[in-house]
C-alpha cells in the first residue's frame, strides 16, 4: 500500500534548480541544502519542472535559474506563477572553473548553475514585464533593420568595385554621404552590358528599398509608442535635453524599464 506523502513534509527546506535551456528540452540539476536530488532531461515546459517539485518535495520552497539569451523571459514569469521562485542571470555572472569550460556539457552547465544560485555567487538580472519586453522587441527591430541597409549598400558598392565601375566624386562628398534619390537613379541607369551584372544591380536596389520602407514604417511605430502613457513624461524629459532625440531617448527607456523597480 503507497504511504501519503505530507504536504508540509519538506516545510522549511529550499531546493534549488539549474535549467541549462534549450528549445526543444531542458536539462535540469536539483539541489537540496546538503545534497544532490539528480539531474534530468525534460520537455521545455514549466508546467513539468513545477509539478515534479511539488510532488516530490511538498511544502518546500523552490529556487530556479537559467542563462539569459534567445529564450527570452517567458518561462521565467510563468515559473512564478506557478510558485516556483525563478530569476535569470547574464551568461558572464556564472562562475566557471577551467575545468567547466574545457570538459562543457548540458549537465554541468545546469549543475553550475543550480550550485551557484544555492551559493548566492551572482545578482538576477531585471525581469521586464510582458508588454515592456514586446516594446523592447519593436525597438531592436529598427536597429536590425537598420544593419540589414547598411548591409544591402555595403553590397551595392563591393559589387560595383568587383566590376571595376567607379562611383562618381559628386556622389562621395561628405555632404552626399547618404543614399540619395539621385545617386539611386544613377545607379538605376548605369550602362551595363552583362544581362546578370544589370539584374543582379536591380534586385539589390529594390531589397534596399523595401527596406527603407520598412525601416520608415518601424520610425512611425517607435514615434507613436513614446506617446504611450507609460513612456510620454519620460520620454519628453529626455528629449528636453540637448542631443538627445527620438530614439536615443525610446531605447533608453525601455532597455530601463519602471527604474523604481531597479533595486529590488
Amino acid at each position: 500500500m503507497q504511504t501519503k506523502i505530507s504536504e508540509n513534509l519538506f516545510k522549511d527546506q529550499s531546493f534549488y534548480v539549474g535549467i541549462d535551456y534549450h528549445k526543444k528540452s531542458w536539462k535540469v540539476t536539483i539541489l537540496g541544502e546538503q545534497y544532490e536530488h539528480k539531474t534530468m532531461s525534460q520537455n521545455p515546459e514549466p508546467e513539468i519542472l513545477a509539478n515534479y517539485l511539488k510532488r516530490n518535495f511538498p511544502g518546500g520552497t523552490f529556487h530556479a535559474v537559467y542563462e539569459a539569451g534567445f529564450s527570452g523571459f517567458t518561462s521565467c514569469r510563468r515559473l512564478n506563477q506557478l510558485g516556483v521562485n525563478c530569476i535569470v542571470m547574464h551568461p558572464a555572472d556564472v562562475p566557471t572553473s577551467e575545468k567547466e569550460r574545457l570538459q562543457k556539457t548540458d549537465k554541468a552547465d545546469s549543475r553550475k548553475l543550480a550550485r551557484s544560485l544555492r551559493n548566492r555567487e551572482f545578482e538576477a538580472i531585471h525581469v521586464p514585464d510582458r508588454l515592456l519586453e514586446a516594446d523592447r522587441a519593436l525597438v531592436r527591430q529598427r536597429f536590425r533593420l537598420m544593419k540589414e541597409v547598411s548591409r544591402t549598400k555595403n553590397r551595392v558598392k563591393s559589387l560595383l568595385f568587383q566590376f571595376g565601375i567607379d562611383i562618381p566624386e559628386r556622389f562621395t562628398s561628405a555632404q552626399t554621404r547618404h543614399w540619395s534619390g539621385v545617386f539611386i537613379k544613377w545607379l538605376k541607369e548605369l550602362p551595363l552590358d552583362e544581362e546578370s551584372l544589370k539584374q543582379t544591380l536591380d534586385n539589390y536596389l529594390r531589397l534596399g528599398e523595401l527596406q527603407r520602407k520598412e525601416l520608415l514604417l518601424v520610425n512611425k511605430q517607435i514615434r507613436k509608442l513614446s506617446q504611450h502613457d507609460s513612456y510620454r513624461n519620460n520620454f519628453q524629459l529626455l528629449t528636453s535635453i540637448p542631443g538627445i532625440g527620438l530614439m536615443t531617448a525610446i531605447t533608453f527607456l525601455v532597455q530601463v524599464g519602471d527604474i523604481s523597480g531597479l533595486n529590488n
